[in-house]
């Protein structure tokens, strides 16, 4: 049941260690929605328990300012996406916005998010860095190309993302029934996830979604928060939202040519082992492999039973087939056109058998198509 709104738009802003910049953003959020005559709704700041006085300065600017809005300061428990859920979970308003308090986001684009979902009954409205009239300021080509590279991954792994040329927007408006009922508790399953935007996509309950332009601004005090760490959590997300298991089994095929030809490279050139050998040991080897990734990932859903080692013995007799012919073509051509060229030949002549007969015997999954998968 949708819950009564109190206001019209409730933002929501994660924060930790930003006092450099809190007090410019919440007066900017201010002058913004009440020169757009917006002045039905609240700021919800929830920091984790930022280090540089972050929520005392956020507290004092709201009572100053007389800005509708609560801080809350969560102890022991970090995290941007449980940080935004928790903002989810406090807010009252009809539409919710999610934005970062480092100044990127400039406030002036909220009022344009609210008047395109009401004005085009739009359910999700995602501020746009990459449509005609968005774009990024002062960020260094190689940020810029990682950025297009993330987002082009996510649309072809993630059906919900195709058509959405920003789909790893940090900066977005939706609709508070999206994410009611089943939105936060969906959404919370994955608390770690670096980009809640694309949560929402593949599980949240909307209709209608469109993208506005913004221009992302370069941070102008504080350090990025993004590293290593925040990457690897990208990439898990992907793997955990796709849908598709061809693109996910093509990434483990590509993963154990690697492995098939880093052995066989070693084997034959290094170590002189003779082809007939070195290569069944390269193919077993990647064989291994892919089941361990596959097992793990790409059919991770539909190992509803059997051992292990069953679904091991069962993927090298599917398989089985596609390794011969990999190991017939490596005996025939290497003396042609080489070792490493005919053992790609090979693995290329076998990846469609592999995948079918893996998708159906080892994974069964035909069988699950009827159980709501």
């Amino acid at each position: 049941m949708e819950r009564k709104h109190s206001v019209d738009i409730s933002i929501v802003i994660p924060t930790y260690n930003e006092a450099e910049n809190i007090e410019e953003l919440l007066t900017g959020i201010k002058n913004s929605l009440e020169s757009a005559g917006i002045v039905s709704y609240e700021v919800i700041v929830v920091d984790d328990s930022s280090s540089d006085g972050t929520a005392e300065i956020a507290r004092n600017v709201v009572e100053r300012l007389k800005i509708p809005g609560r801080i809350i300061v969560r102890s022991g428990h970090r995290g941007l996406t449980s940080a935004i859920m928790r903002g989810f979970a406090e807010s009252r308003g009809k539409y919710i916005v999610v934005m970062d308090a480092d100044l990127q986001h400039p406030p002036e684009t909220i009022p344009g998010l609210f008047e395109k979902a009401s004005n085009e009954d739009l359910d999700v409205v995602i501020a746009s860095r990459y449509i005609k009239g968005g774009g990024i300021e002062g960020a260094p080509i190689h940020r810029r190309f990682i950025s297009r590279v993330a987002a082009l991954i996510a649309r072809i792994l993630i059906p919900q993302a195709r058509g959405i040329k920003d789909p790893l927007s940090g900066f977005f408006l939706i609709r508070r029934s999206v994410i009611e009922g089943v939105g936060i508790e969906a959404v919370e399953k994955h608390g770690r996830s670096f980009k809640i935007l694309l949560e929402i996509l593949v599980k949240g309950k909307y209709r209608r979604v469109a993208e506005h332009p913004y221009v992302f601004k370069p941070r102008k005090r504080g350090k990025s928060k993004l590293g290593v760490r925040e990457s690897l959590e990208f990439v898990k997300q992907v793997m955990e939202l796709s849908e598709y298991r061809l693109p996910k089994f093509m990434t483990v095929g590509l993963s154990g040519v690697v492995v098939n030809m880093s052995v066989l490279y070693i084997l034959v050139s290094m170590l002189g082992v003779p082809v007939i050998i070195s290569s069944p040991v390269a193919i077993e080897l990647a064989t291994i492999n892919n089941f361990i990734l596959n097992d793990r990932w790409t059919f991770k859903r539909f190992r509803l039973t059997g051992k292990w080692y069953e679904r091991l013995l069962k993927y090298h007799a599917a398989v089985g087939l596609g390794n011969l012919v990999n190991y017939a073509v490596v005996l025939a051509l290497h003396g042609i056109v080489g070792v490493m060229i005919s053992n790609i030949v090979g693995i290329a002549l076998g990846f469609v058998t592999n995948y079918l007969v893996s998708s159906e015997f080892v994974w069964e999954v035909a069988r699950h198509k009827d159980r709501g998968y």
